[in-house]
């Protein structure tokens, strides 16, 4: 879980340094290949950290089950609905 929520926190940083440098670049007019060149590298940092931050939460739920709650077969219908027998007709 700790991995998990370092990786968001980290991809939070990421995006809004991206955010912030683009707004700033937009505001000073610079748009240069070189000032387009490191937007680019920053926005896909934070592409990879948001496929880090999904890595981990897929872990958690279907290696370890995080957040998945067990019904042990409580759900099930069993063939019975009404007290009605599946296949039988009442009429």
């Amino acid at each position: 879980i700790e991995q998990h929520e370092e990786a968001a926190e980290l991809t939070i940083w990421i995006a809004a340094i991206a955010v912030v440098y683009r707004i700033v670049m937009v505001y000073l007019k610079k748009f240069e290949s070189y000032w387009k060149t490191i937007g680019l590298i920053m926005y896909f940092a934070s592409v990879m950290a948001v496929a880090r931050t999904g890595y981990y939460g897929g872990e958690l739920v279907y290696k370890h089950a995080a957040g998945v709650q067990l019904t042990l077969g409580s759900d099930l219908n069993l063939g019975t609905e009404n007290g009605h027998h599946e296949g039988k007709d009442d009429d």
